[in-house]
């Protein structure tokens, strides 16, 4: 109700603003306060923009109710848009007249005002005007006049719409060249605010060009990506025209029916809206693609149907585009007498527009006279009465600049002498200010200095903490790459031969489900090592335990872990040790971790009936543990980078997989353990890799022991 009671007292107020009324005590509209009206102005103007691209009625009926409450309280810029608004809308409902004296008085408004944007928008709207009216000289001086004003505009969307304009001019003119200039001047502005749907455009009469040029792939280019963007939007309108636009392309390429297709999907997409020009250039490509074709019935229909639409409309070139088709479809058909009469009417044809055009462009001359004479039509006594006007305001103005300067000298030295007084005492009262707040800067600054050490300290600790916790995780992955992934494999190798069905004595399976219990155990071990050890490098970093260490008992245990992966690849293992002699002082977990990683690269890249060597001997007063292997051996490359950190895991010769840490943690526990690493390729091909530890009893002697 109190909603229903303020809008009724609205429309009291905007009918009596609009129509005074003497028994309410309104009185004259310049008397009012502009002020209180701006929330209704303002109102007003949104309900004509939001209505603009919905519903034109609507709009133009919200403009003219803007105009008559923004003359009504004497607001100029109000009543400009208005003006404005009521020029392009009318000129969009085919009101050619009014939309012609709308957008006329508002560029006489803005001559008041100075409005560069508005008058820009009215020169650009009278440009239409006259393009629709086939005067596309005067058309084109208007976008001109639009065009001088571009600097001192800061929309960009107008300033394309400017430069799109002048663009269609040229095209029509066939001036290509200039066309796609402004195209391209189009294309920037829109670029500069985004605008997706004003890119599509530029992109699509990029295309045109493009055809003009005989560039049909690079037009192709054009219409695709602008159909993309048509498509995205959910735009119809600007759909439908691309479609016809690739139908045409498609007829040039020679593809009759994929345009006859493209033809049909724009008269669909366009017919809500009504779009002529898609109606004639659909009806013009289907012609023609029956043409080619060879079907001159239904190519000759719809040159008829164009010529028919043309007539209708009153569009010249289109009659003349519609003729051209039907004389070749009559031509090869074989009725010549035909074709020949249509050729003399288009010729007459043509020439009547070459002389309209011409008439146009006498009359657009004169008038462009005639509007040059009324604006030239100021007479002697009105340009002395300027003249005399302009001496008066110039004397007036001399006089006020004396007297104001006059004034400034005096007021210049009394606040000379104020400013130096006050400026003194300040200065004095500054220099304190300032010891006390250099004093407590000084000692924030040493606060902060501390506690930015503190932190400091905070952070190298995190860092080192999360540097060893890296460590860690790196060590897991390769322990679990190399002694936990072998001996699954070969449990995983033995459960497969033994699911294969293949009858096997008591003895051979006694033998395999030892060497499953065997590797059990084996793998439990490990991963019971490799827990322990996780649990223990949650708390510190991992330390060795070094201890007294058989060579040879640590050699048997490994070769035992691997026998099933020795038995699945056929390899022939031998090892050379003293069981009683070699010893060497170290920690038994990670020695035993560095020597089952070795054999299993080594089981890894040696092929199938290869054969692996395990041995150890004494170099000086260290044990040289080695495993040599038959297989590829190792380039250069990777000799110089094998045990810097992490190293690309490569495939073995039956595809085993690893993780690229295994050589890297190799490293480090040798190193823990007081020893050193290496590898280098043996003459036979293969590859020998190597670590020595310190020994405890130094003894020759060798084992021999084959499996």
């Amino acid at each position: 109700m109190v909603a229903f009671l303020l809008r009724c007292w609205r429309l009291i107020l905007l009918f009596g603003i609009a129509y005074p009324l003497p028994f309410l005590g309104i009185g004259q509209p310049t008397e009012l306060a502009p002020d209180s009206f701006a929330c209704e102005l303002q109102c007003l103007q949104d309900s004509s923009d939001f209505y603009f691209s919905i519903q034109l009625d609507s709009a133009l009926a919200y403009a003219t109710r803007l105009g008559a409450l923004a003359s009504a309280v004497g607001d100029s810029v109000f009543e400009m848009e208005a003006l404005m608004r009521k020029g392009l809308l009318n000129l969009w409902m085919g009101n050619m007249e009014l939309a012609q004296a709308n957008l006329e008085n508002a560029l006489r408004f803005e001559q008041g005002l100075g409005s560069a944007q508005i008058k820009a928008q009215s020169l650009r709207a009278l440009g239409n005007l006259y393009v629709f009216q086939d005067s596309r000289l005067e058309g084109l001086e208007y976008y001109r006049q639009a065009e001088e004003l571009i600097p001192q505009l800061s929309d960009a969307i107008l300033i394309g719409r400017i430069h799109f304009g002048i663009a269609d001019l040229y095209f029509t003119q066939r001036d290509y060249a200039t066309a796609s200039e402004y195209y391209h001047k189009a294309l920037e502005a829109q670029q500069q605010v985004g605008d997706s749907i004003g890119m599509a455009k530029a992109w699509l009469n990029l295309g045109k060009l493009a055809i003009q040029f005989d560039s049909l792939g690079m037009a192709r280019q054009w219409y695709e990506a602008a159909g993309e963007v048509f498509s995205e939007q959910g735009n119809n309108f600007w759909l439908g025209t691309l479609v016809a636009h690739m139908g045409k392309l498609l007829v040039l390429e020679g593809q009759p029916r994929s345009a006859l297709a493209s033809f049909d999907s724009a008269l669909v997409l366009s017919e809500p809206y009504y779009n002529v020009w898609v109606q004639l250039t659909s009806w013009h490509g289907k012609a023609e693609a029956y043409w080619q074709l060879g079907n001159y019935a239904e190519a000759r229909k719809f040159a008829q149907q164009e010529i028919a639409k043309a007539i209708e409309i009153g569009e010249g070139s289109r009659l003349l585009d519609g003729q051209s088709v039907l004389q070749r479809i009559l031509i090869s058909e074989g009725r010549l007498r035909e074709a020949l009469e249509l050729a003399d009417l288009q010729m007459a044809l043509s020439d009547s527009l070459q002389r309209v055009e011409s008439l146009q462009e006498v009359q657009w001359l004169e008038g462009k006279y005639q509007r040059q004479r009324e604006r030239d039509s100021l007479t002697y006594a009105q340009h002395a009465e300027v003249l005399q006007l302009k001496k008066d305001t110039e004397r007036a103005q001399l006089l006020n600049k004396v007297t104001l300067w006059g004034l400034l000298v005096v007021l210049a030295f009394l606040g000379a002498f104020w400013f130096t007084l006050v400026r003194v005492r300040r200065a004095r009262k500054h220099a304190q200010e300032q010891e006390q707040i250099s004093r407590e800067q000084a000692q924030d600054i040493k606060a902060q200095n501390d506690l930015m050490e503190e932190q400091q300290a905070k952070i190298i600790q995190q860092r080192d903490q999360l540097k060893d916790s890296n460590e860690i995780k790196n060590t897991i992955f390769s322990i679990i790459s190399h002694d936990l992934r072998s001996p699954l494999s070969s449990l995983n190798n033995m459960v497969v031969l033994l699911q294969s069905g293949v009858q096997l004595s008591s003895t051979e399976m006694d033998k395999i489900l030892n060497q499953l219990g065997g590797s059990v155990k084996g793998l439990l071990h490990s991963l019971d090592n490799l827990l322990r050890w996780s649990l223990n490098q949650m708390e510190k970093p991992y330390t060795v335990q070094p201890d007294d260490l058989k060579v040879a008992a640590l050699i048997k245990e490994s070769e035992l872990f691997f026998a099933p992966l020795f038995l699945a690849k056929h390899l022939a293992v031998q090892g050379l040790a003293s069981e009683e002699c070699l010893r060497v002082f170290a920690d038994e977990n990670s020695i035993r971790l560095v020597l089952r990683n070795l054999i299993s690269n080594a089981i890894k890249f040696t092929p199938r009936g290869g054969q692996i060597t395990l041995g150890a001997t004494t170099v000086g007063d260290q044990v040289e543990i080695w495993v040599e292997d038959t297989g590829m051996g190792l380039s250069d490359e990777l000799l110089a980078t094998l045990f810097r950190g992490y190293v690309d895991s490569k495939l073995g010769t039956e595809n085993e997989k690893g993780t690229g840490l295994g050589l890297s943690l190799c490293q480090d526990f040798v190193h823990m353990n007081g020893g050193e690493i290496g590898a280098e390729n043996t003459e036979q091909g293969g590859a020998r890799f190597w670590f020595r530890l310190p020994m405890v009893n130094v003894q020759a002697a060798t084992l021999s022991n084959g499996v």
